[in-house]
């Protein structure tokens, strides 16, 4: 029956009749049935048949999958069956070698879409733990600045709150600027008291002072309104930019309580003597 439905599979003129045994030969509980979808994706003219065939591979009992998949995922001449293969490698029941296989791709890919679709499909992969430990290395590693920014914002839609340690650790290392931009804004989407000590050391090392600026107002989005109160003083008195320590000053202004409104008179009367 398998040898049959290649053969029909392949060289029938009937568009529905070679999809029709595509299908047949994907419920076919026989390992003799993977090379023949195997043959399929890599000998059929039919893009459609071609996908067909390789998510039905995806559904398979077999180890050797995901090395076929890479190799289409890698070599393949048709753009859109490349990504294809790399989604249906994320959609994998055999999560570890699924994840190997994404990395390997993201690697080895001359295809920069391939290379993203790669970094997405570990975003969407099951295994977050082990996805976040990649996207983070890929954040740091690729040699071209979309690609480590593409893993950063991968790793924004996979990870925790609690992992923002990652985020400041691309933050303080990248050596893409957009990267890092990237890095600070998911440190701000965080944001509330699990974002506090990441946003404290953005303002004490953020060259950009548009950046501290919005680094300031999320400051109002944490809790512990008396943590805030003394960083945001330290920047009103010491930050190198007059239009950095004005915000800080407002910011300031916006907390009703005892600690807020002494710090504020206590820069009133510092700035009244410097006058």
């Amino acid at each position: 029956v398998v040898g049959a439905l290649i053969e029909i599979a392949l060289n029938e003129t009937d568009t529905d009749m070679r999809r029709a045994a595509t299908y047949a030969l994907a419920d076919i509980d026989d390992p003799r049935a993977t090379p023949a979808l195997e043959r399929i994706v890599k000998e059929a003219t039919d893009i459609d048949l071609k996908r067909a065939a390789l998510y039905a591979l995806v559904d398979r009992d077999d180890g050797a999958i995901p090395g076929t998949l890479k190799e289409i995922a890698t070599t393949s001449t048709d753009t859109d069956l490349r990504r294809a293969a790399v989604w249906a490698i994320a959609e994998m029941d055999d999560e570890p070698a699924a994840a190997q296989a994404l990395v390997e791709i993201f690697e080895s890919a001359n295809d920069r879409e391939v290379k993203k679709a790669a970094l997405y499909g570990l975003a969407e992969h099951g295994d977050e733990r082990l996805s976040i430990g990649m996207l983070k290395d890929a954040a740091l590693s690729a040699d071209d600045e979309e690609l480590a920014k593409a893993a950063m914002y991968a790793l924004a839609d996979v990870m925790e709150d609690s992992d923002i340690g990652l985020v400041v650790e691309i933050y303080e290392t990248t050596e893409y600027d957009d990267v890092r931009r990237a890095a600070f804004h998911v440190i701000l989407d965080i944001g509330g008291d699990e974002a506090l000590p990441a946003i404290v050391r953005v303002l004490k090392t953020e060259p950009d002072a548009d950046l501290r600026i919005s680094a300031l107002w999320a400051l109002e989005d944490a809790d512990d309104e008396d943590a805030i109160v003394p960083i945001l003083v330290d920047v009103a008195k010491n930050d190198p930019s007059s239009r950095v320590r004005r915000i800080a000053i407002r910011v300031l202004g916006e907390i009703d309580s005892d600690p807020a409104h002494e710090a504020l008179l206590e820069i009133l009367k510092e700035r009244s003597k410097e006058d």
